[in-house]
């Protein structure tokens, strides 16, 4: 099996793994005062430093959630919560992950505007447009340091800035940005940033919302006095403890694999969805194949053992087209033509070679077909 699809999910690392399996020797409360619980507890506070170290915020601005599409909600919901302002407008961009375009739905219900803030063709945010739509009456704009399906990097610090010129917050979901070597939204001014462990090579089911001082939230779950009564019950001890060793592993660079993939694609037929790759992370290669429905050969290169994916992976079983694209201005058709090749640790550049060569192959064969 050749893996492309780690912008969905990535392998445990062999740290993580490690570290995991030395804390469950410790069973004790993290909130209780015996030596039980303080071993427990100095677990989380040395994985606290690693998440927290690099993130690139200090010790009390970190949240731990159950991942990030709850670090996500706490975000905007909790924002909502503990707003006493009049600003009641919440800009988004159109091609947000789901876990943010869920809250902000919730929100509208609770009589919050949403406002949607268009993209480019490139998947990139239309800041001319971003200057618009912001103003005095806006609580928070919202947008991601990278989109999961294409992987292009935005401009996080100018819509931080566009945000702050009218005294409105700036989240930032970093979960696909996340210790991939491009620009920290904490050091560009975001007010709050959610990342997420599985992502980079840590577990599932652990995340984390950078909360930048003086910014207020109340919290989703209540109920104890956890993460600094932001959010309530007991630590996710080994989930914890692996977010913070996967932290500790070096970045791993992938884009001579993903360029040699993309040029093999390239020369066969395939139009890339972002042409000009040096916009995007070295771990995507999205691409088009036109006339193949991107169902069919996701299920065809399953077969012959590469995985990939559609788009979002929590919407890989949708029948609607990509948001993404859609929001792009690619037709529906062209839509269903998308597929993501995403590369991480554990691939070579004969993985690279032997996935371009399998793609290649499988193409043709369903055109011939069809």
């Amino acid at each position: 099996m050749i893996y492309l699809d780690h912008a969905a999910t990535s392998p445990l690392c062999a740290e993580a793994r490690e570290a995991m399996n030395s804390a469950m020797d410790w069973f004790g409360n993290p909130s209780s005062l015996h030596t039980a619980g303080r071993q427990s507890k100095n677990l989380i506070d040395i994985a606290r430093e690693h998440v927290t170290g690099a993130m690139g915020c200090g010790f009390p601005e970190l949240v731990f959630t159950s991942g990030g599409t709850e670090a996500a909600n706490l975000a905007l919901v909790g924002l909502a919560l503990a707003n006493e302002t009049s600003r009641r407008k919440i800009v988004l961009s159109a091609i947000e992950h789901h876990c943010v375009h869920g809250p902000a739905l919730l929100l509208s219900k609770l009589g919050y505007e949403i406002v949607d803030c268009p993209v480019t063709r490139e998947s990139c945010f239309d800041l001319d447009r971003l200057r618009e739509l912001v103003d005095d009456n806006t609580l928070v704009v919202g947008m991601m340091s990278v989109n999961n399906e294409t992987g292009f990097i935005q401009p996080i610090a100018e819509a931080v800035e566009i945000a702050h010129e009218k005294g409105a917050l700036f989240f930032c979901d970093n979960v696909q940005g996340f210790r991939k070597g491009i620009n920290n939204p904490v050091d560009q001014g975001a007010d709050l940033v959610s990342v997420s462990a599985h992502k980079i090579n840590g577990p599932k089911g652990i995340g984390a919302l950078y909360v930048r001082p003086g910014t207020k939230i109340k919290p989703l779950i209540s109920g104890g006095g956890q993460e600094r009564e932001q959010r309530g019950g007991t630590e996710n001890l080994f989930g914890v403890v692996g977010f913070g060793a996967a932290c500790t592993v070096g970045c791993c660079n992938v884009r001579a694999m993903r360029d040699l993939f993309w040029d093999a694609l390239a020369e066969a037929g395939g139009l890339p969805t972002v042409p000009a790759r040096e916009k995007l992370l070295g771990t995507h290669a999205h691409f088009r194949f036109p006339t193949v429905d991107s169902g069919t050969l996701l299920i065809r290169l399953d077969r012959e053992g590469i995985c990939a994916s559609g788009g979002s992976a929590c919407s890989s079983g949708a029948a609607e087209p990509s948001h993404v694209l859609k929001a792009c201005g690619f037709k529906s058709w062209e839509c269903n033509e998308g597929i993501r090749f995403s590369f991480g640790r554990g691939n070579t550049m004969d993985d690279a070679q032997r996935a371009a060569e399998i793609v290649t192959r499988v193409v043709d064969e369903l055109r011939v077909r069809r």
